[in-house]
This record gives structure tokens, C-alpha cells and sequence, in this order.
């Protein structure tokens, strides 16, 4: 029930964002933060979920290009060295691909996937060139950003303290996976997670 939920919330986020870009960026947050807990109490914790946000964030770039090309013309006005040098690194791009297809046929997964890891930055320079023209607009989203990641946060106080225990969406227990940190010889400290799948990525978090 919890799984159909979460992704009725992404189509339903996914269709706002295509009509209101900038309601996306929040609605993509939202997703992002709730995505691993759902996936931790999700039975066998699929790793396929860490792309939830995606079609949030498809949707928001498309409702961004759709608005008659007026923001893309804005980002190429002021920013015309930046979009020049992008599209010769994109050029380089293709002997690697071409590379790639040595391997056969097959290798069209590894293309699209990297042309889509190199392409995403951007569009999200873009998005976010678009959407800092008003500063208290800004300000907003990180403020948003900023409460949703003090709540994610406090699941690493609720591990530590051990309030909750044998609630998947704590810890890594759902991942089965457990996380150390070698010290010195002989001695090491487990490391904790809270609510998100890895240490490194709540620092993530914490440090942003």
C-alpha cells in the first residue's frame, strides 16, 4: 500500500511539475527525500528507487522548455561562453560512445545512460539560471530544502538513541548492509544512517 502511495505521489507530482516548472523543483524535493525510507520499507528494498525523483525532474525540464524558449534564449544571452563550450564538450562525447559500441550492440544501454549523466548538468544550470531571476523565490525553495532535510536528519538522532527499534526505515537493516569506518588497527566505529540508504549520503544532505 505504502509502495502504490509513493508512486501515485510521483505521477501526480510529475503531472504538476509539466505544468508549473518551478512547483516541480519543490514537488522533486519532496520525492527525494521520501524516496529512500519508502524504499527501505519496501520489500526487498529495490535499488531501481533511487531514480524516483526522475520523473519529477523530466517533467519540470520539459514544462521549463515549453514556455516558448524564452529562458533558454535568457541562459544563452548571459551566459554565451558557458553554452558554447558545453556543446564542444558534448562533441567529445561521441568517439566515446562510438567507443563503446566495440562491445557490440548492447552497449546502447551504457551510451544512453551516460549521454543522459552528461547531458542532466545542463539542464539543471538552466533550470536553475531560470529560476534565481527572483531572489525571495529562491530563497524559498532552499528554505523548503532546508526543513525537509532537518526532518530527514533527525533519523540519525532516532538511530542513535534507539527509539525505534526494528523500523526498517531506520538504519540499514532492510539494505542488508552495514556500514563501518576503519580507525586504527583493531578498531572501528558503525557508522549510522537514519532515515537515508547511506552514511555518505546524509552528509550529503547535512553538509548541502
Amino acid at each position: 500500500m505504502l509502495l502504490y502511495g509513493f508512486i501515485a505521489l510521483i505521477v501526480v507530482s510529475s503531472c504538476i511539475a509539466l505544468t508549473n516548472w518551478r512547483k516541480g523543483l519543490f514537488l522533486m524535493i519532496v520525492i527525494g527525500v521520501l524516496q529512500d525510507p519508502v524504499r527501505k520499507l519496501t520489500p526487498g528494498a529495490p535499488a531501481i528507487m533511487v531514480l524516483c525523483y526522475l520523473p519529477v525532474w523530466v517533467a519540470t525540464v520539459l514544462s521549463l522548455l515549453s514556455c516558448g524558449g524564452r529562458h533558454w534564449a535568457a541562459f544563452k544571452y548571459f551566459l554565451p561562453t558557458l553554452v558554447n563550450r558545453y556543446w564542444l564538450f558534448v562533441l567529445t562525447l561521441f568517439p566515446a560512445a562510438l567507443f563503446a559500441f566495440q562491445y557490440g550492440l548492447g552497449a546502447w544501454k551504457i551510451v544512453a545512460l551516460g549521454a543522459f549523466a552528461y547531458l542532466t548538468p545542463l539542464f539543471g544550470v538552466v533550470v536553475g539560471f531560470s529560476y534565481a531571476e527572483h531572489v525571495e523565490r529562491l530563497r524559498r525553495l532552499l528554505f523548503f530544502y532546508a526543513l525537509f532535510t532537518a526532518v530527514m536528519l533527525s533519523g540519525g538522532v532516532i538511530e542513535y538513541l534507539g527509539l525505534t527499534p526494528g523500523w526498517l526505515a531506520i538504519g540499514t537493516a532492510a539494505l542488508r548492509m552495514e556500514w563501518i569506518r576503519h580507525i586504527e588497527w583493531g578498531k572501528m566505529i558503525h557508522l549510522m544512517v537514519g532515515f537515508y540508504r547511506s552514511p555518505d549520503v546524509m552528509g550529503w544532505h547535512a553538509a548541502t
